[in-house]
């Protein structure tokens, strides 16, 4: 129970954060756990996604960070392999990981390389990732999932 007697909502949940290590990500991840949820915390920033798992950890938040690299199809499947060993099930999925530092270059600045690299992790990476997590949704029978864009 909260301070305010109020059940906490998402309480026996697990829930995935994508680009859980900072920013937003993080502050998703945060206010999750804060209603009771078990965060895993996915990001290709390994060092900052362990600080950030230790850091909810230590404001009494149940947290682990799983490292993902979604424009890796296998690195993908790794951390739903991972997930299905470890929790067996998922109730939530955020779909939170992108390339965000492109923005401001005219559209016929844009490198077509840039461009290949954004639509490979914002857009291929997020299906993926929630194919992936499917499975997992289904056997925690309440799954949801939020795509940020």
């Amino acid at each position: 129970m909260t301070a305010d007697a109020r059940p906490l909502m998402l309480a026996g949940r697990t829930v995935v954060v994508t680009g859980a290590a900072r920013g937003v990500g993080r502050a998703i991840a945060e206010a999750c756990g804060r209603h009771g949820a078990k965060l895993i915390l996915g990001d290709i920033l390994a060092d900052e996604g362990e600080k950030t798992a230790r850091e909810l950890r230590q404001a009494g938040l149940d947290a682990r960070f799983a490292r993902v690299d979604l424009a890796d199809p296998q690195s993908i499947e790794s951390l739903a392999k991972d997930i299905a060993g470890r929790e067996g099930a998922i109730h939530g999925l955020v779909n939170n990981a992108a390339i965000t530092n492109t923005g401001g270059p005219a559209f016929d600045a844009l490198e077509i390389d840039a461009w290949d690299r954004v639509m490979q992790v914002n857009v291929r990476g997020t299906w993926l990732m929630t194919r992936a997590m499917a499975p997992l949704l289904l056997a925690g029978a309440t799954g949801r999932i939020v795509i940020l864009d």
